[in-house]
């Protein structure tokens, strides 16, 4: 009996704990908070109107802060010990590890600065009135390794090209200069700017482009109205040719040669290039306005005229003589078109709904999508697929292969807020669909693993939170769009947990245990997901919600249908804000 009697208290006594959680500690607090997120050891980073603090997770005591007067937002640069900073009127980059300031743009006397990164520096380009410098730093540690003098006065930042060695070229209004990984300013040159560009420069950002050659030193240049071949190591022009107009659509077409349309009111003035001396090998004109993108295919040349309404028109160009071949042209029934590619099921051309493709010498039509939305917000790229969810379809579009699939044979019926856009998670062993209220799981065979809908606490609030639970995942793992961009099917969040550890190791000291213990503690981190739901006494309650196994692995209940809440997945902690206090919460 009194087995059954304590095994009856100890389940009473879990579910209640399980239910409410265990609080850790209580903290008092003051001030409204703008923005909070996990800091890569764990603790607590919260911003306030005028200053920005790390608190402890153990205690929730302060850790450091910093001032910064009428501050707005902050964002974690991805990969780094540092933190960008908004403030009403500047920009901050801060060491996280202690609170320092590395730059204040206000104090140097620049505009709002571009900052670019490779895998282990950071370059602020900052550019004022007086003075534009390039700024270096390790992208870990936070230490400043170079400042260098770009130009007097204002010379914005256009494009950055990463090199293999982690080097930066930069192009901007005054020129390209060459930056190594130590800070080493290897060249400064100057560029021109073609009468055409400056007259668009209030309107429109002329094309830059940069193309390989036969030398893999040399590269040509697309640039404010000018072709130009340029030595990427010494900084040298070698030629450059003035273009017919700085509005271009281009192709590349191998590694010496490349067309390019200049666009004049109507026209398109069409010319070959040699990449090495920038010389015009043959011109041509074909009246089409508005053009988006040109494409040679074998001794054919297309070239797409958008339209915003109705659909477009591909008209068929010879590429030998340039000339317009007026018995041939492809309608399109989409809006927006623009990029045209060659497929294995002919050329291929997107518009902002789908993706049509056409035989290159009949113009017929050889298929296209039904599903997909090229311009869907919901689209997930994973090395040559992108993968979708479009009116209830989950499936994945293959553009080379001209092929779209659909992993799961009916419409998914994911139930969304209003106006709410979904997000994809790839996993090794199948897709999740991640909303605020609802998560549903297909496997790689395309069976449903699970379909979960948990009721909003009230009207709007859950499109609302389906952007904070979303964050939440991506606060304690960064992961480059570039590497998400070129990420195979079979990378996991596990792999990505990997690299971002990797990155952390050259840290030492106790911030450096920190974050590598922490790493260690769990790689399935991502699995989780914190909803807010209806409780079933008329309260509300958060679950952390296991997107691997469909499951609800724990729940918090809270009296209001609106917490002001952080979740860490590590620890499995949930942070409390009130007007008055912090709470830690282990759910």
């Amino acid at each position: 009996m009194k087995r059954i009697f304590y095994a009856l208290l100890f389940f009473l006594l879990y579910t209640y704990t399980s239910a409410n959680a265990q609080e850790l500690w209580s903290a008092n607090s003051s001030g409204s908070v703008l923005q909070k997120d996990i800091n890569i050891d764990g603790n607590i980073l919260i911003l306030k109107s005028g200053s920005l603090h790390c608190l402890s997770k153990s205690t929730g005591n302060e850790v450091w802060s910093t001032k910064i007067d009428k501050a707005k937002s902050f964002v974690r640069i991805s990969k780094s010990t540092l933190i960008q900073v908004l403030s009403e009127t500047d920009t901050f980059i801060i060491n996280i590890t202690d609170g320092k300031i590395l730059y204040n743009s206000i104090e140097a006397k620049h505009a709002s600065p571009r900052i670019r990164y490779s895998s282990n520096r950071l370059l602020v380009w900052a550019s004022g009135s007086n003075l534009t410098e390039a700024i270096l730093l390790d992208k870990v540690s936070g230490e400043v390794l170079s400042k260098t003098k770009i130009a007097d006065g204002v010379a914005k930042e256009l494009d950055t090209f990463l090199q293999p060695n982690g080097d930066f070229i930069v192009f901007s209004t005054f020129g390209v200069s060459y930056i190594t990984a130590s800070g080493k300013l290897n060249y400064n040159t100057p560029l021109k700017i073609a009468e055409s560009a400056k007259q668009l420069a209030a309107y429109y950002t002329p094309t830059l482009k940069m193309f390989p050659t036969a030398n893999p030193d040399h590269k040509a240049v697309i640039k404010d109205g000018y072709l130009l071949n340029l030595n990427i190591k010494t900084g040298q022009v070698n030629a450059e040719t003035e273009l017919a107009s700085a509005l271009v659509t281009f192709d590349n077409l191998d590694e010496q040669q490349v067309i390019i349309g200049g666009q004049i009111k109507k026209d398109l003035q069409l010319a070959v290039y040699d990449k090495s001396t920038c010389k015009e090998i043959r011109k041509g004109a074909i009246k089409v306005a508005n053009t988006g993108s040109i494409l040679r295919h074998q001794n054919d040349l297309f070239v797409i005229s958008t339209s915003t309404v109705g659909g477009s028109t591909i008209k068929l160009v010879d590429f030998n003589t340039l000339a317009l071949k007026a018995d041939k042209t492809y309608k399109t029934g989409g809006q927006y078109l623009g990029t045209l590619f060659n497929s294995e099921k002919g050329i291929g051309v997107t518009s902002a709904y789908s993706i049509n493709y056409f035989n290159p010498t009949s113009f017929e039509s050889t298929g296209g999508t039904k599903h997909y939305i090229h311009s869907g917000k919901t689209n997930l790229e994973a090395g040559d697929d992108v993968y979708f969810f479009s009116n209830g379809y989950l499936g994945k579009v293959n553009k080379t292969k001209g092929e779209e699939t659909l992993l799961y044979k009916d419409k998914l019926s994911v139930k969304l807020m209003e106006e709410e856009q979904p997000q994809l998670q790839l996993t090794e062993d199948g897709i999740i669909v991640v909303a605020s209220q609802s998560v549903a799981k297909v496997d790689l065979n395309g069976n449903l693993v699970y379909n979960e809908h948990f009721a909003p606490p009230g009207p709007s609030a859950g499109s609302v939170l389906g952007n904070a639970l979303l964050l939440a995942a991506s606060s304690y793992l960064a992961v480059d769009a570039q590497e998400k961009s070129n990420a195979s099917t079979s990378v996991s969040s596990k792999q990505y947990w990997t690299n971002e550890q990797k990155t952390f190791e050259a840290i030492g000291g106790e911030f450096g245990s920190k974050i590598r213990e922490r790493f260690s503690k769990s790689a399935n981190a991502m699995h989780y997901q914190v909803i807010l739901t209806k409780g079933d006494a008329g309260n509300f309650k958060l679950i952390k919600f296991n997107k691997q196994t469909g499951k609800v692995d724990g729940e918090l209940l809270v009296d209001s249908r609106t917490p002001d809440y952080v979740f860490d997945p590590v620890e499995s902690t949930i942070y409390l804000f009130t007007a008055d206090s912090i709470k830690a919460k282990k759910i």
